[in-house]
């Protein structure tokens, strides 16, 4: 169905971050690639992911979106309900439009109930949807939108590129898209807040400006990701194991710490 293009540049590019050692994932070359994609599109941030999904769901998360419904089209790839799902979030199908096939506006205003959290329009195939209008109404009934720009990178409406005009958008870079990293996608937003949270939801909620293993010291918990909080861990200061009667000592809850071992991946 497709042919990735690639020639020895792309060649050059991998082996140059491979010899670098470090920083594969979340090194200079990435953080040049957010800053490229945040200027490209017009947004003051992006936050790449290792996909599409999984940057819709980070979005849905550094939202704070809880429990709720949240309005997606009928005519989509799964991951874009699967994002919801997986983050505890019900999807409700809306019918699209003929013209670009993306969420018919008057489908989406029916379906709006006091449970709806959020839009999020899919600008299918490289054409843009009803997305101004899509913006009323969301903006009408005080919900989110969250733009699925996964497969339209680039695309526009007279001179505004898709992904600025909701609150955030995603984008994908999988093998089929407009341009491709062979997997993955970014979240790009305007919004400092959820530009912070989208990162620690990439990190399991460790700031990135600190040594890895001293940021729970600053943060007991993180109100998303998934961060271990080893406030209480039965150790000494020396890094030995404390005895069964220290630790007894030491320990709250009447000497379990089974309790003290918190894993959040809550969202508040």
């Amino acid at each position: 169905m497709f042919k990735i293009y690639w020639d020895e540049d792309d060649v050059h590019a991998v082996n140059e971050v491979i010899r670098s050692g470090m920083y594969w994932t979340t090194g200079p070359k990435s953080k040049e690639f957010e800053r490229m994609i945040a200027e490209y599109v017009g947004r003051k941030y992006a936050v790449v992911f290792n996909s599409g999904t999984s940057a819709l769901q980070a979005a849905v998360l550094a939202h704070r979106i809880k429990a709720g419904e949240v309005i997606v089209p009928s005519f989509t790839f799964i991951a874009t309900s699967n994002a919801l799902l997986m983050a505890g979030i019900k999807p409700v199908f809306a019918d699209i439009e003929e013209k670009t096939f993306g969420l018919d506006p008057r489908s989406v205003e029916a379906a709006i109930t006091k449970k709806t959290k959020a839009i999020i329009p899919v600008h299918y195939g490289g054409s843009p949807c009803m997305i101004r209008e899509l913006r009323d109404v969301a903006e009408d009934h005080k919900v989110l939108l969250i733009e699925d720009a996964a497969e339209s990178f680039g695309a526009k409406i007279g001179k505004e590129k898709v992904g600025n005009f909701g609150d955030s958008a995603m984008i994908s870079f999988c093998q089929n898209k407009v341009i491709t990293t062979g997997e993955g996608g970014a979240v790009v937003t305007d919004s400092q807040d959820v530009y912070e949270r989208l990162k620690l939801v990439r990190s399991h909620g460790r700031l990135e400006n600190m040594d890895y293993f001293s940021t729970w010291k600053e943060m007991d918990y993180v109100t998303l990701g998934y961060h271990g909080s080893f406030g209480h861990f039965p150790v000494k200061e020396n890094g030995q194991a404390c005895s069964d009667e220290e630790k007894k000592s030491r320990a709250p809850n009447g000497g379990s710490w089974k309790s003290e071992r918190r894993y959040s991946s809550s969202v508040s």
